[in-house]
């Protein structure tokens, strides 16, 4: 079976990996990997798409995914896969023609699966029309949340399989080796963790003053030290004073180191309406390494967070609340182990990449 993936870059999308690629690379089948942007051109888009240039990289951007898209587009017109998979979108989102064209011929040839994880209409990634598109040409749209769902006209529900985000290399890890190195350090330092992009880091910013009058009090209580390691494609500016901030540069195998050596992973959101469609994946990936988590109480994040593996945190009271929910889960060593063997307990029950792949498996099996 061959089958063409429309992705924005293969290693800087993490959603494109880990909604997509991941399953296909476990499962038995010829693929090709259409990179709108690739992967030195987009490294470099992201470090420039703020500053004084930023106008220049953009339009940079637009071009070449416009252009590599319409290539890829003919090449699946002149010899069709049997699937085609759309990870978020298919092109620059101020210009369809003649790509919209095209990709509704390509739909009556080919089976078009489409799959998206965020508010993408509010983060302006897609366009309405090209949204529209690709909801009336596909034959099924894969997506996070019943939230997420609502976006997509009620006449294309029956297409929708709702799916939620997961990580099959977090099997690899020797989680006993983890929890050694965790427990070893726990009478005098207690790790946070936080994994994210560009696009959400905000989130953590703005929670870094009152994380930075947590790690006072614990060190004035307790004597124990408090570390947040940000993995993320954007630095952040140490502000404070007590936490000790450690920028670590995101990879998959990087996050996964990072998350090992962790005690807690948290996930603050500021409601709006793009966290209201955020998936709740990096709660998932922190479940699987068994890290308690603590979160704000926003969208999806309710759906994952039980008081067996963690806290939600009323997104009204930040400071009291995530104050209580450290506190409370390294309270002793089995407080935290009883977290632990929750929030392991917790992604094999809800989240175990085996079952996101026998559905992605039925959906590439034709009868």
């Amino acid at each position: 079976m061959k089958i063409s993936i429309y992705i924005r870059s293969l290693v800087l999308s993490p959603s494109g990996y880990y909604r997509v690629i991941q399953y296909i690379n476990a499962i038995e089948c010829k693929q090709r990997t259409c990179e709108l942007l690739p992967y030195l051109f987009y490294k470099k888009y992201l470090r420039n798409k703020h500053n004084k240039l930023s106008i220049i990289w953009n339009l940079l951007a637009f071009v070449l995914a416009y252009f590599r898209g319409l290539y890829y587009l003919l090449k699946d017109i002149l010899d069709p896969p049997a699937v085609i998979i759309v990870s978020r979108e298919i092109g620059p989102r101020f210009l369809l023609f003649p790509l919209g064209i095209i990709l509704r011929r390509i739909s009556k040839m080919s089976r078009l699966i489409w799959d998206f994880d965020d508010q993408i209409l509010c983060s302006n990634e897609i366009s309405q029309a090209e949204f529209n598109l690709l909801s009336a040409c596909s034959y099924r749209i894969i997506v996070t949340s019943e939230y997420l769902q609502q976006m997509v006209d009620a006449q294309f529900w029956s297409k929708i399989i709702l799916l939620p985000t997961t990580d099959g290399d977090m099997d690899k890890c020797d989680l006993d080796v983890a929890m050694e190195y965790r427990l070893s350090i726990f009478d005098s330092l207690i790790r946070l963790v936080w994994v994210g992009t560009a696009a959400n880091i905000n989130n953590i910013i703005a929670l870094l003053p009152q994380l930075d009058t947590i790690a006072y009090k614990l060190k004035q209580n307790t004597g124990k030290k408090l570390t947040l390691s940000v993995v993320s494609n954007f630095k952040v500016d140490n502000i404070c004073e007590n936490l000790i901030v450690n920028n670590i540069e995101w990879s998959a195998q990087g996050a996964i180191e990072e998350m090992c050596k962790s005690h807690i992973g948290i996930m603050p959101l500021v409601d709006s309406l793009y966290s209201q469609g955020k998936g709740g994946f990096k709660l998932i990936q922190y479940l699987s390494l068994s890290l308690p988590v603590i979160a704000s109480d926003v969208g999806f994040n309710k759906n994952v967070v039980s008081s067996e593996c963690g806290f939600l945190v009323d997104s009204n009271s930040y400071l009291t609340s995530w104050e209580d929910a450290l506190l409370a889960i390294t309270f002793d060593i089995e407080t935290y182990l009883s977290y632990s063997r929750g929030a392991r307990k917790t992604w094999e029950e809800k989240f175990p990449f085996d079952r996101n792949l026998r559905i992605w498996k039925d959906l590439l099996t034709f009868n």
